[in-house]
């Protein structure tokens, strides 16, 4: 191989190895999220879908312009009825979905300003440890 051929070559393999070096930016994609209609009146509904990290990561903050408060719950059966609890912490495994689902870990938006009808769309922002803020919507089916 010629000189030149051989320093072409070099440089080519140390960019490639360039790129294997660099840390994966964090992100979280927010899949599918819906929410049921509500009847009008309504001050509480709930955001369904899933939640998938590249990385390991920790859900730390869920905000909406659209209601007072928004919580993550947890919806499970003890003797027979229906609790639901809040959740505080919600760690993501990476590529690991986490179901958003009616029965299950649910999204709770308390203190509705307005009413949304079916084909609107909620406004939500997720915080994540490491992905940061992830801006997405609920489309109301």
């Amino acid at each position: 191989m010629s000189p030149r051929r051989s320093l072409l070559a070099a440089a080519l393999a140390l960019l490639a190895l360039h790129g294997c070096g660099q840390p994966q930016t964090a992100s979280v994609t927010v899949r599918d999220a819906w929410s049921p209609a509500a009847p009008p009146g309504a001050t509480v509904v709930a955001i369904y879908g899933e939640l998938v990290a590249n990385q390991d990561d920790v859900l730390l903050r869920i905000a909406t312009p659209m209601a007072d408060t928004a919580e993550l719950h947890a919806t499970s059966e003890e003797n027979g009825m229906m609790k639901m609890r809040p959740v505080t912490r919600l760690e993501l495994k990476a590529d690991t979905p986490v179901q958003l689902a009616p029965r299950g870990m649910h999204i709770m938006l308390v203190g509705m300003h307005e009413s949304i009808a079916a084909g609107g769309q909620i406004p939500v922002t997720f915080e994540f440890a490491r992905a940061g803020t992830v801006a997405s919507s609920a489309r109301v089916k």
